[in-house]
């Protein structure tokens, strides 16, 4: 059975076993709530034996992205459609898509229209509850709030037309609301001072269904280690001596009517 509300979590675990592993154990311990992983090399597999999680059928082994949820929504998830840049989680109550933009494809026009076409793709092509994961473009770039791309804004006031055909972005909470440029410092759970959209996800989330966002948040420690001590140990970093960049974010999102 599942609860009123569900708890979508999304982490870019950049290839690292050792994050795997600990979001998992995490998600272990939850009820109602869904997984949405980045970077997942495909020799990283679910050993059940270990793990109290449900994998969603229809998942492509060599994709780097996977969905798991609590294991109390192994019937309630129905299948995954994987494709080479987003999945598309059927639910017995709605639809919801696990992305991974590279920031590469906003860089120059060609590459930067590619990303727009595959964004306003999956906004478009599919009657979506929510999308998440790793857009890798601050709230107030282009990529995000173009038209011919995610159409996604901070508020319903923010939209001068075309607003049923637009997303809410709540995560300009996080970001910073008045920021105008990349922004830079912490937040809660760091100490250091990272370029926001190098380090957290976001969620978007269709106009007409705006009121369903019940909570957003970064998820500040796992099993009493924040993410500045999990992100500097050794089997963690990756082969320059850097911390792996990434921070997971959740939302709070109520179903049905």
């Amino acid at each position: 059975m599942c609860g009123p509300i569900l708890t979508f979590v999304s982490y870019n675990i950049t290839q690292s076993k050792t994050l795997y592993e600990l979001i998992l154990k995490y998600l272990s311990n939850q009820t109602d709530t869904i997984l949405f992983l980045q970077e997942v090399k495909p020799t990283f597999t679910l050993d059940r034996n270990k793990y109290n999680v449900a994998q969603v059928r229809g998942q492509k082994r060599m994709s780097d992205l996977r969905i798991y949820a609590s294991n109390n929504l192994d019937s309630f998830c129905i299948k995954c459609n994987s494709q080479d840049r987003y999945q598309i989680l059927q639910t017995k109550n709605g639809c919801f898509a696990n992305v991974h933009m590279p920031s590469s494809w906003r860089n120059g026009m060609t590459e930067g229209d590619r990303y727009g076409k595959l964004a306003k793709k999956i906004r478009s092509n599919f009657e979506l509850d929510l999308i998440g994961g790793d857009i890798n473009a601050n709230p107030f770039e282009e990529a995000v709030f173009s038209p011919s791309a995610w159409f996604a804004k901070r508020t319903l006031d923010d939209f001068t037309r075309y607003r049923d055909k637009g997303l809410i972005n709540p995560f300009w909470q996080i970001f910073n609301s008045s920021a105008k440029e990349d922004s830079f410092g912490s937040f809660p759970g760091s100490m250091n001072h990272f370029s926001r959209r190098q380090i957290l996800d976001q969620f978007f989330v269709p106009t007409s269904k705006h009121d369903k966002i019940v909570e957003i948040g970064v998820l500040k420690e796992l099993f009493g280690e924040s993410f500045d001590v999990i992100n500097a140990k050794k089997d963690v970093k990756d082969d320059k001596g850097k911390g792996k960049l990434h921070w997971p974010v959740f939302i709070k999102y109520k179903i049905g009517d």
